[in-house]
């Protein structure tokens, strides 16, 4: 199965994407894959480049997390045109506050800070075009049971492997 997630730079999707990792996935990471090719580059031409990137290298892995943005809907269809049958999406929704403090304090490879974030908040597109069945809601503040969410729908889909 090949997983994406959607959310805002802060709301958690790499720490989402670690606990998958845990459990088995691959675990391909958008941020990754633009430092190394392009560097701290940001344009419209570079980002569909590395979309692409973390796709062709999605389709060398089995059961793959793919911690990318995804907040555009060319992203989202390009994913589900690579994988048709096998493709899923987390939406992680994190609360403002949080948001603001996790980019205060982080020290990751994302070069995204708090204005990154409202600048992402003001041109998301909805992913109103996922089937239900299709997509997951994780709330990702504080103090809540991720793991366990996500352990859950592991067993639920036959993916849990300890």
């Amino acid at each position: 199965m090949k997983i994406a997630t959607i959310g805002f730079s802060g709301s958690g999707k790499s720490y989402i994407a670690s606990i998958f990792h845990k459990y088995g996935f691959c675990w391909l990471r958008t941020d990754e894959i633009r430092k190394s090719l392009f560097g701290s580059l940001y344009d419209q031409q570079t980002t569909k480049e590395v979309y692409k990137e973390l796709i062709e290298r999605a389709k060398l892995c089995g059961n793959t997390i793919l911690d990318g943005a995804f907040l555009k809907k060319w992203q989202r269809d390009m994913f589900i045109e690579a994988f048709p049958e096998d493709y899923f999406f987390i939406l992680i929704k994190t609360k403002e506050d949080v948001i603001k403090k996790r980019l205060a304090h982080r020290k990751d490879i994302s070069d995204a800070d708090f204005n990154i974030y409202l600048l992402q908040k003001k041109t998301f597109e909805p992913p109103d075009e996922i089937p239900k069945d299709k997509i997951m809601v994780v709330e990702n503040n504080h103090n809540d049971n991720v793991e366990d969410v996500i352990l859950y729908f592991l067993k639920a889909k036959n993916l849990y492997l300890a």
